[in-house]
C-alpha cells in the first residue's frame, strides 16, 4: 500500500493494538451519539479516527489486532467515502478471514450495501 490513504501505524504488542483500535472506535461512537454529559477538547474528526483504525489493522498483522477488527473496521468503513479506501478495507477483511478464520466477509458485504445506499 505505497500510496495508501492510511498512515503507517505500528505497535509492538497485541494489547496496544487492540486497545488503540477500541479507543478509536469508542471516540467515533461518542462523537456520533453526543451524550448529554460528553464534553471533549478532542479536535480530531470521526474520519480521522476511522483512518487510524484501518491503519492499525493494515500495518499490524498480530492476532491481537485482527481478532478485534470485525466491528472496528465496520464502524470505520462506514465513515470512509473514497473507492480506494473501500477496496483496501474489503481486501483487508478478506485477508483477515483467510488468515485467521475470523468471519469478516459478512461485514464487507454489509459495508458494500451501506456504501451503495450512501451514494
Amino acid at each position: 500500500y505505497d500510496s495508501s490513504p492510511f498512515p503507517e501505524i505500528l505497535y509492538d504488542n497485541g494489547p496496544a493494538i487492540a486497545s488503540n483500535q477500541l479507543y478509536h472506535m469508542s471516540m467515533i461512537i461518542l462523537m456520533e451519539n453526543k451524550p448529554r454529559l460528553y464534553k471533549t477538547k478532542h479536535s480530531k474528526s470521526p474520519t480521522w479516527h476511522a483512518k487510524q483504525i484501518c491503519s492499525i489493522s493494515l500495518n499490524n498483522d498480530h492476532q491481537g489486532c485482527w481478532n478485534n477488527s470485525v466491528q472496528t473496521l465496520y464502524v470505520a468503513g462506514k465513515l470512509l467515502t473514497h473507492e480506494d479506501e473501500h477496496k483496501i478495507i474489503l481486501d483487508l477483511m478478506d485477508e483477515i478471514e483467510t488468515t485467521t478464520g475470523w468471519a469478516m466477509r459478512f461485514r464487507g458485504k454489509d459495508l458494500k450495501e451501506f456504501w451503495e445506499q450512501s451514494c
